[in-house]
């Protein structure tokens, strides 16, 4: 069995706007994950564990900024998709509107 997908430019661009803000809130989570280990890190006893808390909060906040750019990535590709599709069927349109030969097929 199939799944009925939807496409169109319409959806393309509501789903590009969607993944910029799931980007968008992404890049807040890794900035807030950033700050809480730095956080834990200054009211943690020893250095080694200081030191840990703050490497692990710049490594995850690394590759949730990096994960951040590739769905904004995604979002202007999509949105460019979006684009791509309405000139496309504004293209078939007209080609579909012109003017037809003798034999009734296309020009």
């Amino acid at each position: 069995m199939g799944y009925a997908v939807q496409v169109g430019p319409e959806a393309l661009t509501a789903d590009a706007s969607r993944l910029a803000r799931v980007a968008e809130t992404v890049d807040g989570v890794a900035d807030r994950l950033a700050g809480g280990c730095g956080v834990a890190a200054a009211a943690a006893g020893g250095a080694e564990l200081s030191t840990a808390l703050e490497s692990a909060g710049r490594t995850a906040a690394g590759a949730l900024h990096e994960a951040a750019a590739l769905v904004g990535d995604l979002g202007l590709a999509t949105d460019a998709a979006a684009t791509d599709y309405r000139l496309l069927e504004q293209a078939l349109t007209r080609r579909w509107a012109g003017p037809r030969d003798d034999a009734g097929g296309d020009r």
